[in-house]
């Protein structure tokens, strides 16, 4: 009996050392996937970030960790890809700069003008001076493709606060 408890208590020693050393291996590598991921999207480079960030997710979950930072860093990942996918479409990259593919259209200036004009004092609206008064507000001025002209910088200021606002990416 005594020799069988013995092999027993040391059987479960070197069970209970293998489980710590896997849990271990387990941990580091949850860990390490998780800085590659915050250190690759730091970086802006979404793919390697995302893979690194679906990895620790897999090994946080097997060592039964708590994954709510890294389920929240994968759905940040996720939306950033959104909205690059989003620039690349309608922007072109210059240096560290998107710039617009198109000029803001006399449509698009109309239409946050009068989302504007419902939520302060028609006067601080910043209609443009050449379009013409109407009993009921402006006029629209030619066909809405076209460029709009005769903004101020201050106008241009607070349409690019209201897109950023929109897209939740910052216009300038």
């Amino acid at each position: 009996g005594y020799k069988r408890d013995a092999v027993a208590a040391e059987a479960d020693a070197l069970e209970q050392r293998l489980t710590s050393a896997e849990g271990a291996a387990i941990r580091q590598a949850f860990d390490s996937k998780m800085k590659e991921a915050q250190d690759s999207f730091a970086a802006g480079e979404l793919e390697k970030a995302r893979a690194a960030a679906e990895a620790a997710l897999e090994s946080g979950k097997a060592g039964e960790f708590d994954v709510a930072e890294t389920e929240a860093l994968l759905a940040r990942i996720k939306e950033r890809a959104r909205l690059a996918t989003k620039l690349e479409k309608n922007f072109a990259r210059v240096g560290a700069i998107y710039v617009s593919k198109y000029e803001v259209t006399r449509v698009e200036f109309w239409s946050f003008c009068r989302k504007l004009a419902k939520t302060v004092p028609k006067d601080k609206v910043p209609w443009p001076k050449h379009w013409n008064r109407s009993g009921t507000g402006r006029s629209f001025p030619l066909p809405g493709g076209a460029p709009v002209g005769g903004v101020t910088f201050r106008a241009a200021e607070a349409y690019c606060v209201f897109m950023s606002k929109k897209e939740g990416v910052t216009h300038r």
